[in-house]
């Protein structure tokens, strides 16, 4: 592409060129994109394709770790010229994010390029120091002669140094940014897989309604219409061509001259069209059957969750902390800011702020304990902010005891005030309760809160009520006599009560009946569902 000669101090530069070309390919938000990616974050697809392209060290992701290695980058000698290649690779994409980062007018998109140049320059550090350890390992005989192994020590001392330090400097960034938008960019495997979501084309099922509007309005801002499916629209040889020449030159990526959306701009930096090399070795046969088990696995998801039809009920995350934190420490009536429980650590007659963080670190390590396990559900309001957080046990599995995970912590101690060893008291107490009086293959509401509005409390009795109908088991919860106004509002939820003590109440809200008209999935999709036994 011809560099353009500016004639005159008003006219464009090609950097400028390259500004308005982005962002007439591409569409700027007309709410907070923020919403959007919370909602999407929980969306089955996504979660699959996280799995497969950014899979964690835990054990649900370690078969596809053990798949992922089937990788030419793991071929003695010929990786470290593939690891040279990808590294040099990242590198260059790094610049060109950097420079359509600085380039674009769009506030979303300079923080998502940010985003995504720091993850091609984790990826850029990933791949320079594994080239640099297996050529290590191919001379480790030279280390033998006197000076040499010093000398190598050295150079690779001042090579992989400043490489481990951008990586410290791009990980305090990350936790520096908590939000939605770097939950799905935090690195360069994760943005591929979000970008590879974002392409597929619209889907209509009822089990993706929850988020497909929210997919749909993300794709929509990367300039790509709603029936796009970027899996077969990947350019020509001739697009392709300019497209590796204006990466090279300093004029930048015209999209005007290109004709393609911003997406697929992002699916050739991403190589959103190579498949992995394990999935290359695959019959066309099997793939079939994998896509046919994909499907049942979104299916089954949907089904487990407690309100799949509402997208104002979500799972909640990590990454929710904060917002979880500032609903729970509410001095609300439905807050435990004005809980007998909280109230001498949180309350407004709280003792000195050194205890009161104490305990609120406290109440972290049980929240976070919960969010592991997927037990946390909040419900927001139509601005997106979070107004009510239940933690909700269903009846399967290993109980989470609140009292018992206050005390593993390790944050009540002789250190602590005696209102807080008290506390922790009665929660052992509550648990011990919970376990003489819970009714068998019933769920446990642990905790719930609420900001003090109409619309938390609203959300909330949904959250509660959702979680007994949608799991088709009975929920139980244990409260304190003292506190009236939390009774009395779960007798609104229609709980019963049960057995009481001196001093705690044991309630029961047993779930309606669900008969076949109240899916709403498919006839198809019911009988695959219980040939798949999914227990309804």
């Amino acid at each position: 592409m011809k560099k353009t000669t500016p004639t005159n101090s008003s006219s464009k530069s090609p950097r400028s060129m390259t500004a308005s070309s982005l962002d007439k390919h591409s569409n700027s938000p007309k709410e907070d994109p923020e919403v959007f990616y919370r909602i999407v974050l929980h969306d089955p697809r996504l979660a699959r394709l996280r799995i497969k392209y950014a899979p964690k060290w835990d054990k649900q992701s370690c078969k596809q770790r053990l798949k992922n290695l089937v990788d030419p980058v793991n071929i003695p000698i010929v990786g470290i010229a593939i690891s040279v290649a990808r590294a040099k690779s990242a590198d260059a994409h790094k610049e060109q994010m950097q420079h359509l980062s600085e380039d674009s007018d769009n506030e979303h998109f300079k923080k998502t390029f940010s985003m995504m140049e720091n993850g091609m320059r984790r990826r850029k550090v990933w791949y320079t120091t594994g080239a640099i350890t297996k050529t290590l390992l191919l001379f480790v005989p030279v280390t033998y002669i006197p000076g040499a192994g010093t000398a190598l020590a050295q150079v690779t001392q001042s090579i992989a140094q400043p490489l481990v330090a951008e990586t410290a400097e791009n990980s305090v960034k990350k936790e520096q940014e908590v939000s939605a938008v770097a939950e799905a960019n935090y690195k360069y495997a994760a943005t591929r897989a979000f970008m590879i979501y974002l392409g597929l084309p619209r889907n209509d099922e009822d089990i993706y309604h929850s988020w497909e509007h929210a997919r749909l309005e993300i794709k929509k801002i990367y300039g790509a219409k709603p029936e796009d499916d970027l899996r077969v629209l990947k350019p020509n040889d001739q697009t392709m061509k300019k497209l590796k020449e204006m990466s090279s030159s300093d004029s930048g990526f015209n999209l005007d001259e290109l004709d393609i959306p911003l997406l697929c701009l992002m699916w050739w930096f991403y190589e959103c069209w190579d498949e992995q090399y394990y999935d290359r070795l695959r019959t066309k046969k099997w793939k079939m059957q994998e896509s046919e088990q994909h499907h049942v696995h979104d299916e089954r998801m949907v089904l487990m969750m407690i309100n799949p039809l509402d997208p104002k009920v979500q799972m909640l995350q990590p990454l929710s902390l904060p917002e979880i934190m500032a609903v729970l420490t509410a001095p609300s009536s439905l807050g435990y800011g004005a809980h007998p429980r909280f109230a001498p650590s949180l309350g407004a007659k709280a003792g000195n702020p050194a205890e009161r963080k104490k305990f609120v670190n406290t109440l972290k390590a049980i929240t976070n304990k919960f969010l592991s396990k997927n037990c946390v559900w909040g419900y927001f309001d139509d601005a997106g902010t979070l107004v009510a957080v239940i933690f909700y046990e269903k009846a399967e599995g290993k109980r989470i005891w609140v009292g018992r995970t206050y005390g593993k912590f390790k944050m009540v101690s002789s250190k602590l005030n005696a209102d807080a060893r008290l506390q922790h008291q009665l929660l052992v107490q509550e648990d011990e309760t919970i376990e003489a009086n819970m009714p068998p293959a019933s769920g446990v509401l642990h905790m719930f809160a609420a900001s003090d509005n109409s619309v938390g409390k609203k959300g909330l009795a949904i959250l509660i009520k959702s979680a007994a109908e949608y799991t088709s088991s009975p929920s139980y919860v244990c409260e304190y006599k003292s506190e009236k106004r939390r009774l009395e509002f779960l007798k609104e939820c229609k709980f019963a009560q049960t057995v009481a003590t001196d001093t705690l109440v044991s309630m029961v809200l047993k779930p309606p009946a669900r008969k076949r008209e109240d899916f709403t999935v498919s006839d198809k999709t019911f009988e695959r569902l219980s040939r798949a036994g999914v227990n309804y």
